[in-house]
């Protein structure tokens, strides 16, 4: 009986990282603050870390956005 494919066909599961790209989108390029950011997706703040990887810094410095009256 066959219980898994070749060893050719294992390869190295795919890195996420859309997501995380998206939250730094925010956080770095409109300016969100973290705790802002935590409060739109009603999770805590401290777990927007855990779950999404912030440890890389933003290769291109963006605009940030203001609310114009």
């Amino acid at each position: 009986m066959k219980l898994r494919e070749p060893a050719e066909f294992d390869f190295p599961p795919e890195q996420p990282g859309v997501v995380a790209r998206m939250v730094r989108l925010h956080l770095d390029t409109f300016g969100y603050a973290a705790k802002e950011f935590a409060k739109l997706l009603r999770i805590h703040e401290k777990h927007l870390g855990e779950f999404y990887d912030l440890t890389a810094k933003p290769t291109v410095p963006g605009l940030k956005l203001r609310v114009v009256r």
